[in-house]
């Protein structure tokens, strides 16, 4: 994604009250070796963890 759209699309969260955590990855492609994806993929985990907060019973 081109920095200008990630910064749009900040934006827009930010305006509508969601919050988000735009990583930085610089040098990073969508072809980046060295387990890059697996590392973004914890980040994103962990963020929807912490922002949906424990699972109650009865909720999907």
């Amino acid at each position: 994604m081109h920095p200008s759209h990630t910064l749009r699309l900040s934006r827009a969260l930010t305006d509508a009250g969601r919050p988000h955590q735009p990583p930085a990855l610089p040098g990073v492609t969508h072809r980046t070796p060295g387990g890059i994806r697996e590392k973004v993929m914890a980040l994103e985990l962990e963020f929807f963890r912490r922002e949906r907060g424990p699972r109650r019973p009865g909720r999907r």
